[in-house]
């Protein structure tokens, strides 16, 4: 465990091993302006991200870093136990590629369930493609997303589903970037177009319309789901649903990470081999209660 200091804040690494480019990556938060006054903590699953590092929880002060939590917005899992004991693979392969648009596709039109997201509950509505929204709800995307059946001790199955925001987080991530790249401008402030900050009211609604768009991957997830119970006919019992890219309500940024409150569930992802966790969280305020990250790519 090591400590780095920077111009405007310290993180604390709950590892001992830290790549190189990782390393820089905290540095490079630790020296920018949007992280004074943060809390940082980096669990011992950390990893470099596009900009951030992977593995991080850090409170939010007067301004926030956009791509710290990246355009996958509300990125997470939902654990779903079933009721039957015994499932069919390769039917379940054959539901999910008829009923699951992976990679980039999206469906030819907007999912039933679409109506249950209002779009124009985000503040930069006029600026996302409203009708691409509803065509990608039910969608899984590429990179780590996943579909996993998973069994545990007493032999209950559990199908677990891994996805996001979709084209959505980007949208609206890509918007406020362009807006606070403008107004920082305005004010004479040069910094990267990565390393975009927000304040004010810009950061207000940047944090709005997070929320909004994590409630949309989380009913991207549901809707994954349904498909997937209707095609196999399986019956569905217990949901946990946990968010690993995302601000809280509390202000707390999540990079790959999740919360982990004394008595909280928590699902964790291990590898393909290995599968899945379930846990209950300690609650420890000296990690931001953090719980989860991945240590490599599944």
């Amino acid at each position: 465990m090591g400590i780095i200091n920077g111009v405007y804040a310290s993180a604390e690494i709950f590892s001992e091993q830290v790549e190189e480019y990782a390393v820089a990556q905290i540095q490079m938060i630790c020296d920018n302006k949007a992280s004074e006054g943060s809390v940082i903590r980096v669990m011992p699953d950390v990893h470099p991200g596009k900009v951030g590092t992977i593995g991080l929880t850090m409170t939010v002060g007067e301004r926030v870093l956009p791509n710290l939590v990246g355009i996958d917005i509300g990125c997470g899992i939902t654990l779903t136990k079933l009721k039957q004991k015994k499932t069919e693979f390769q039917k379940l392969d054959t539901v999910i590629r008829e009923n699951v648009p992976l990679g980039g596709n999206i469906r030819g039109k907007a999912h039933r369930r679409s109506a249950e997201f209002n779009c124009e509950a985000l503040l930069c509505f006029r600026n996302i493609h409203a009708d691409r929204a509803g065509r990608s709800l039910g969608t899984l995307g590429g990179g780590n997303h996943f579909i996993e059946l998973d069994q545990d001790d007493d032999g209950s199955m559990y199908v677990a589903v891994h996805s996001g925001s979709r084209h959505l987080g980007k949208e609206v991530t890509e918007y406020y970037l362009k807006c606070g790249q403008r107004e920082l401008k305005e004010q004479g402030v040069e910094v990267p177009y990565e390393l975009t900050w927000l304040t004010g009211k810009l950061k207000e609604d940047y944090l709005h319309d997070l929320q909004v768009v994590q409630e949309y991957a989380e009913l991207n997830r549901q809707v994954i789901l349904e498909e997937l119970a209707k095609g196999m006919k399986w019956k569905m019992q217990e949901s946990i649903s946990v968010c690993h890219n995302y601000i809280d309500k509390e202000g707390i940024l999540r990079k790959g990470a999740i919360s982990a409150r004394e008595g909280e569930k928590v699902v964790i992802p291990i590898n393909m081999r290995d599968g899945i966790l379930l846990g209950i969280g300690k609650g420890n305020p000296v990690r931001v209660y953090e719980g989860e990250g991945f240590k490599r790519k599944r």
